[in-house]
């Protein structure tokens, strides 16, 4: 029945009719919870008592007692006790202050230093606040001890002290100093020969122990010793849950008293109230963004410190060197995904950017957040590529990059996919990696399991896309730098032999100049073979891998392609090979686009035209087919340079001419290669016949 009204009708006896609605229950309102209450509207004599109101939230119930009954019917039952319904106020770097939706809240603790138990008056924890912070504060009334001689009582000092003694007087007396309330050292002392009689005062930046110890050898004195009130301020950390009212913590920095006190904060990171999402460096100082009730903070640790989030202040100030806590909201709140660290911070959220200034050193007085663009980010990592940012927006189906630029004084940047929309069309990029040699390549896993690549060298303004596919679903992408080179590495999910298989995959690396074929690895899911000990080298090669796959083999540099792996895992070649490449083929295709020339009469976009000749420029290449569309291909001939048995790559201009496809509006060239040779296109010059 929770949340609803229901009317039923009861006979009470022969005659007599009442009418009960059952009141909202368990349904969670806008400042609280409500329990479920019967109501009795109309009745003779005395109607039934309310039920009691109940509410469950976070594991614990809340109760009132129902309503009386009345001559004319019972009254609903009383609200359900708000005790744990908490709101979550930013107070500060590092902790978030917890209030009550009604009357006071107070933390109590049981012991001033070691281990306590911490008590509240209303519901307050949960089995998740075990390992949270809690900063308590309380006000320290005036404390004063006295002596004649010997020692006097101890005072606890927050921040200010004074001393003043009476009398005639010959002999010393000192003020003691501890940390630990066991361990004393003399801090001042002060001798007489019924002269003098000393009224000083003092500060401490951290709390301690005082008191007096005076031996007068004659004369009377009378010393007395203040502790002026203070704010002190303690923390601890929950170590054991107890109840919703009552935890166990170990004390981290002494609390001045056990008095109860509404001054309390908890740590801003807990199981509860979540952890940060990104983190970088910036300045000396280790940042931290983005919590689950927090999104759109930042906190940077102390100048140097890495570990330490506190605030320092000196004559009331706060130090260059504190902590910093910033918060990145504008008329939307966004979270914060991720944090770049170049020349200023830069702090991408679901919404949009912002900016933490460089140009200064980063002080709680200077860091002020500017927000820059407001196109959102999406959870896929962003790269920092020279002096630019390239990142997903929040859409998943846009590349964007972003640099600061002098002409406006803030970042701006391109949409990079704006030419190329179909390449990301209906699908979202979920995953990226950057490979910056020997090319400059960024990598985009898609959704679909294909991955997008873009050549980006933004100084020769070169943003060009490609897509690879594979037999299978591309999951995941990373680069790893080993040696001269970038290596990208993939997750790859496939079927094989009908078995679901995940496989950790990389682009080969293959030699730039080399023009022999057997250097290259041009399959994929490819696996080496050789053996080179066995002079007649073999026929038969175990790749059980790619049990039950159709594959192709370029063994001793040439190529036989259709062969099927055998179910257990064994391919037969047609001639024995002394090294191999065994894997899946796969088909590139380059489509160029639409013929465009400067005339004399305008445009030549719409005009009939025709490819009849063509001229490729390769680099250490073979096979390949060239026509106008992809249903018209020729293949180009490369006999002369194999005719003999030691095949070679060719690196030249190829003339070829193209089949005829008669003449169409676009005057485009297909090239398509399919064989597991290297083929490396430079350049093409295309001949063109105007028809119209």
């Amino acid at each position: 029945m929770a949340g609803e009204l229901k009317k039923i009708t009861l006979n009470v006896k022969p005659g007599d009719e009442i009418t009960v609605v059952v009141g909202k229950g368990g349904a969670k309102g806008t400042d609280g919870y409500y329990g479920p209450g019967v109501q009795v509207e109309t009745a003779p004599g005395k109607g039934t008592p309310g039920a009691a109101s109940s509410v469950k939230l976070n594991d614990a119930t809340y109760s009132a007692s129902g309503g009386p009954g009345y001559s004319g019917g019972g009254a609903a039952g009383y609200w359900g006790e708000q005790n744990r319904i908490r709101k979550y106020i930013e107070a500060g770097n590092g902790w978030v202050r917890i209030s009550s939706a009604e009357n006071a809240h107070t933390l109590k603790p049981s012991a001033t230093t070691g281990k306590a138990t911490i008590t509240a008056n209303k519901s307050t924890f949960t089995e998740k606040s075990v390992g949270e912070s809690i900063m308590l504060r309380q006000e320290v009334a005036a404390t004063e001890v006295s002596t004649s001689n010997g020692t006097s009582g101890i005072v606890r000092v927050g921040e200010n002290w004074k001393v003043i003694s009476h009398g005639t007087w010959t002999g010393s007396w000192e003020i003691q100093q501890s940390f630990d309330g066991v361990t004393w050292k003399t801090y001042r002392k002060y001798t007489s020969k019924d002269d003098y009689n000393p009224a000083e005062s003092g500060s401490f930046t951290e709390p301690c122990y005082l008191r007096i110890v005076c031996s007068v050898t004659s004369g009377t004195a009378n010393v007395s010793l203040t502790a002026l009130p203070y704010s002190n301020t303690g923390t601890c950390i929950i170590n054991k849950y107890i109840s919703a009212t009552q935890v166990e913590a170990v004390i981290t920095k002494a609390f001045a008293d056990t008095s109860a006190t509404e001054k309390f904060l908890f740590g801003a990171w807990s199981e509860e109230f979540g952890y940060p999402q990104t983190l970088c460096f910036f300045q000396d100082r280790l940042c931290f963004g983005g919590t689950k009730k927090q999104p759109y903070m930042v906190w940077m640790s102390r100048t140097g410190d890495y570990g330490n989030f506190s605030v320092e202040k000196a004559s009331g100030t706060v130090t260059d060197d504190s902590a910093v806590a910033l918060a990145f909201v504008s008329r939307k709140q966004f979270k914060i995904l991720h944090l770049i660290a170049s020349t200023d911070l830069i702090v991408l959220t679901a919404g949009n950017e912002w900016t933490v200034s460089g140009s200064d050193t980063v002080t709680p007085s200077k860091a002020v957040p500017k927000m820059q663009t407001t196109r959102g980010c999406s959870t896929v990592e962003p790269l920092m590529i020279g002096g630019r940012i390239v990142f997903v927006q929040g859409r998943g189906s846009t590349v964007r990059d972003m640099a600061y630029s002098y002409e406006t004084d803030s970042y701006g940047g391109n949409d990079l996919t704006l030419l190329a929309k179909h390449i990301i069309e209906n699908v979202q990029i979920v995953d990226s990696a950057y490979k910056q040699e020997p090319d400059s390549t960024i990598y985009f896993v898609r959704s679909d399991g294909a991955m997008a690549c873009l050549s980006y060298i933004m100084e020769q303004k070169v943003y060009a896309w490609s897509t690879i596919e594979t037999q299978g679903k591309i999951e995941a992408v990373a680069a790893v730098q080993e040696g001269d080179e970038d290596i990208i590495y993939l997750v790859v999910q496939r079927e094989i032999n009908g078995v679901t298989v995940r496989n950790i995959e990389y682009l080969a690396k293959n030699p730039a100049k080399s023009n022999n074929p057997d250097d290259y690895i041009m399959l994929d899911n490819a696996i080496e073979y050789s053996t080179a000990e066995k002079s007649s080298g073999a026929t038969e090669i175990d790749v059980a891998e790619l049990a039950g796959e159709k594959v192709a083999v370029i063994g001793d540099g040439r190529v036989y392609s259709g062969l099927t792996v055998s179910q257990d895992g064994t391919v037969t070649l047609p001639a024995a090979v002394q090294h191999a490449f065994i894997g899946l083929p796969y088909r590139s295709i380059v489509e160029l686009p639409n013929v465009e020339i400067k005339t004399g009469d305008g445009t030549m976009q719409g005009r009939k035209k025709q490819i009849s000749n063509c001229i490729l420029r390769l680099s250490n290449s073979l096979g390949g087919m060239v026509g106008p569309d992809i249903n018209t291909l020729d293949l180009m001939n490369f006999d002369e340079q194999n005719a003999v048995s030691d095949i070679k790559l060719f690196t030249g201009d190829k003339h070829m001419t193209l089949p005829i496809g008669g003449f169409n509006n676009e005057g485009r060239v297909i090239i398509v290669t399919d064989e597991p040779y290297p083929f490396n296109l430079l350049a093409v010059v295309r001949e063109v016949s105007f028809g119209g």
